[in-house]
């Protein structure tokens, strides 16, 4: 089940105790409002390469 609603609650907190995250939220609001992407993301990977970089970091066997 996909839930589709999203904890305020939760994301002010997390806003609140790490800066990146609210810059995140901050660039992710402006880019929704204007309508198309201007800030900068980190790139979307694979599952493949997600697969390699966890194995590679040792997080996963």
């Amino acid at each position: 089940m996909i839930i589709t609603r999203i904890d305020w609650d939760t994301l002010d907190r997390l806003a609140e105790d790490s800066p990146d995250f609210k810059k995140f939220i901050s660039d992710l609001t402006e880019d929704i409002a204007l309508g198309k992407v201007k800030s900068k993301y980190d790139e979307v990977i694979s599952d493949e390469k997600f697969g390699t970089y966890l194995k590679n970091k040792k997080i996963v066997q």
